[in-house]
């Protein structure tokens, strides 16, 4: 559980993240991300219930252990792998791609989380925000530059890097030197320079060396993900199962155990920094009505989607059976057949045996089908069904 504190969203001014975070987590539903379950408010804090994940973050696990085995590697990057192909086939670029956005369940498996600097993208739009880790923050972000999904694959590099070796491959005191190394350090791993405590498939080195190319028109995946899943170092990963988690984590996670860094939880923020104008953030927060649709209930959201896609299938079908009926008119009378051969078809047996197929379990009502009705006549108001003569109509079929 998330709990935000709303004068702390204020005065550190995280308003815009925090909101966006949530409208992209009702977006996402996947088996490798953090999913939002539920999402409301109290007068003075924020919450959002997301899935259970009781292993830890990936950070924690490399303060315990530096370095790991190509099989763990493989495992940990395919889920990476996929958890992006999901989002970006959702036009989500995530944009801080780093170990302590990466939590393991209970089996495992590793979630991507925290979509608070998430974006969307579209072929054209312009991204130039800078904002991210430096550490794992590609060349075209630091400079300020439009951006697009590879943005991800070379935080993805980074963190392959780092599993391999035991440390990042750009280091610095600050920001600033950071951005050097990540501007100008060539990553070119050999064949030499991996560790001898380990077997090793030597297309792990250009696997890493082709993510982090500096250009993004040089680095895989910058024609598509596809790029990524084919190269030679992931041939024999099934990506099926594991999507399906079907395949046996290398990892072993111990829910008796903490699995955090106690260090950081429950930390006590210097009070006297908004403490004395408390309320008075709040009362600012809660009246702009910034976050006044700050709620979200997974069941309620898919029952809405369903009926939404229920919806649109019935006029979709009433609209096929209703010109269906017309072009059967049309064709009855240009072979010279009279209006008794049409009175004989029944609009409504055809409708209610279609329907019955498609709109099931939900049972419509008379009032649902004089309504789906009145709106189809009103949208074909301009055609004329039947001859002049006719007193054949909807309303005389009730």
């Amino acid at each position: 559980m998330k709990e935000m504190n709303k004068a702390k969203i204020y005065i550190k001014k995280s308003m815009k993240a925090i909101l966006n975070e949530k409208n992209l987590l009702e977006e996402l539903h996947y088996p490798l991300l953090s999913n939002m379950n539920y999402a409301f408010q109290t007068e003075e804090f924020l919450y959002i219930i997301m899935d259970y994940l009781p292993g830890g973050d990936l950070r924690y696990h490399l303060s315990k252990r530096k370095k790991y085995n190509q099989k763990e590697i493989k495992f940990l990057i395919s889920n990476i792998i996929l958890s992006l192909k999901y989002l970006h086939s959702k036009h989500i670029i995530h944009r801080d791609i780093k170990p302590e956005n990466l939590v393991f369940d209970v089996n495992g498996y590793i979630h991507l989380t925290d979509f608070g600097i998430s974006s969307k993208y579209y072929k054209g739009n312009s991204l130039i925000n800078s904002s991210g880790t430096p550490s794992y923050m590609a060349p075209e972000v630091m400079l300020r530059k439009n951006h697009e999904f590879s943005v991800d694959f070379f935080a993805l590099g980074i963190i392959t890097y780092e599993l391999i070796f035991g440390k990042r491959p750009f280091n610095g005191k600050n920001r600033n030197e950071i951005k050097q190394e990540v501007l100008y350090k060539d990553i070119k791993i050999k064949k030499s320079d991996l560790p001898k405590d380990n077997y090793w498939d030597y297309n792990i080195c250009s696997f890493v060396n082709l993510l982090l190319k500096r250009k993004a028109c040089l680095r895989l995946g910058y024609k598509g993900i596809f790029e990524i899943m084919e190269h030679e170092f992931l041939k024999d990963i099934n990506w099926k199962k594991i999507e399906k988690k079907e395949v046996n984590s290398p990892f072993y996670i111990n829910e008796n155990n903490e699995n955090f860094n106690s260090d950081y939880v429950n930390q006590v923020d210097d009070e006297n920094i908004y403490q004395n104008k408390k309320k008075y953030f709040i009362n600012i927060v809660n009246e702009s009505g910034f976050f006044k649709s700050f709620y979200f209930n997974r069941e309620e959201y898919e029952t809405n989607i369903y009926n939404s896609d229920v919806n649109k299938n019935r006029k979709k079908l009433i609209r096929g059976i209703y010109h269906s009926h017309e072009f059967d008119n049309r064709s009855s009378t240009a072979r010279g057949y009279t209006n008794d051969r049409t009175n004989e078809i029944s609009i409504f047996h055809k409708l209610g045996r279609q329907r019955s197929q498609i709109i099931s379990p939900y049972k419509l009502n008379e009032k649902d089908k004089d309504d789906d009705i009145s709106e189809i006549q009103e949208e074909n108001s301009h055609t004329n069904l039947y001859n002049n003569n006719d007193d054949y109509s909807y309303s005389s079929l009730d």
